[in-house]
């Protein structure tokens, strides 16, 4: 469905998003409230990262008539997957299998989610404080099921940009942990095992080569990224109401 002034149109919806621990930490410290991502192209396209585009009407990129679509669209609803483990009774259990809400999930991040005294299904972030004994082996982030989700995200702005043309405040908005270099001068890190770095875009762009080796998609690559901007909120997404009407993603 087109607009008025000819830019596609999509409903809001429900999705998932992985992310990695130290930016799930990120998250729940209120540090992060962006992330760039590879731009995937749709079925019928040909591009690869690193392909010059040339346009962004609101909803697409084009480059010799083909498509590039964002994954989120300003009001998406995302909900966040992340490394998990349960109980090692059922280790052998596929996460499609699994009884929803009828378990404590922890998260690799730290903390967990699970039926609290009060009776409703929300994440407790501070247990367990040492890791239990009945902890079953670990899970993808991928595999991590809706209802095991401890918080979610409202997009609140798409952009289209080369990797490299972020600023240093949006750096700082990409959940990067700071401190100081002989106690005097602000740095950066991307995660526990990076260097701290003085610039933001140095640090950023090292934790970024860490998550993406492939060529075509590293910091030096310069390749197009879609940079989404996001509000967080703590809880699983199903207790919160869809006031779009639509929970269905596209």
């Amino acid at each position: 469905m087109k607009s008025a002034n000819g830019a596609l149109s999509m409903k809001m919806a429900d999705k998932p998003i992985t992310f990695s621990a130290p930016m799930v930490r990120a998250l729940l410290a209120g540090t992060k409230t962006q992330t760039r991502r590879l731009i995937s192209p749709t079925k019928d396209a040909k591009i690869k990262p690193g392909d010059i585009l040339v346009s962004w009407p609101a909803d697409l990129v084009v480059r010799q008539g083909e498509r590039f679509r964002p994954r989120y669209f300003p009001g998406d609803r995302v909900y966040v997957r992340e490394h998990w483990r349960i109980s090692n009774r059922w280790d052998q259990t596929a996460p499609r299998d699994l009884a929803p809400r009828s378990m404590t999930v922890f998260c690799e991040a730290g903390g967990s989610i699970a039926n609290q005294a009060s009776g409703e299904w929300e994440p407790d972030n501070s247990y367990p404080v040492e890791r239990p004994d009945w902890l079953g082996r670990h899970r993808q982030a991928m595999h991590m099921p809706r209802w095991a989700s401890r918080m979610w995200l409202q997009i609140t702005d798409v952009r289209v940009q080369r990797l490299q043309d972020i600023s240093e405040a949006d750096c700082r908005e990409e959940g990067l942990e700071r401190g100081y270099v002989g106690g005097l001068l602000p740095s950066y890190r991307g995660s526990p095992d990076l260097e701290w770095r003085i610039y933001a875009d140095g640090a950023y762009g090292e934790l970024w080569d860490s998550l993406h080796t492939e060529p075509g998609s590293t910091w030096v690559d310069y390749p197009w990224i879609v940079a989404y901007s996001f509000t967080v909120h703590h809880g699983n997404i199903d207790g919160f109401p869809n006031t779009s009407g639509n929970g269905v993603g596209r």
